[in-house]
């Protein structure tokens, strides 16, 4: 069995085309093009949303808001297959009815909303401009001398004869 690939081959996609135009259903497909059954159910279903020209491939990625997942889901439950579902919403793969589903089952409507993307705040280094650049450095850098002349001070009380350090005679 070959894998979904199979349906980016343009002679292999023309094949697959024609067959589906006569009316052939997934299995057959399957069967003719020596595809796995999973790979021509979900070629059919992107050749019935797209038609010839947008099967090869599932195009950009569509979004959904909210609601339109819910009455997806809704659907769904109520009695209506997988693929009129997906024709009714133009969903180009079942895998994201069947993710939409356990996420409502999971976690109700709420679960479909909008996830927001990129970075967490705090996990990019935060961009600073050139002055605040130099006040920082500056700040360090009084510190590391605040925290120097500490030390030495300390240094010094620990030291005999007022701070001259002691060198024992080496005669």
């Amino acid at each position: 069995m070959w894998s979904r690939s199979i349906f980016n081959d343009p002679v292999i996609y023309a094949r697959a085309c024609a067959l589906a135009r006569d009316g052939l259903g997934r299995n057959r497909l399957a069967a003719q093009l020596g595809s796995s059954v999973d790979a021509a159910r979900d070629f059919l279903t992107r050749w019935r949303l797209y038609g010839d020209d947008g099967a090869m491939t599932s195009g950009a990625k569509k979004s959904f808001t909210q609601q339109q997942k819910i009455d997806a889901v809704e659907m769904f439950l109520a009695g209506s297959t997988q693929a009129e579902v997906a024709e009714a919403f133009g969903i180009s793969s079942r895998s994201v009815l069947k993710a939409w589903v356990r996420i409502y089952r999971e976690q109700g409507p709420e679960g479909l909303a909008p996830k927001k993307r990129g970075r967490k705040p705090g996990s990019i280094p935060h961009v600073r401009s050139t002055e605040e650049k130099l006040q920082a450095e500056n700040q360090r850098l009084r510190a590391e001398v605040a925290y120097l002349k500490a030390l030495a001070a300390v240094e010094a009380l620990d030291q005999p004869h007022g701070g001259t350090k002691h060198k024992p005679s080496t005669s």
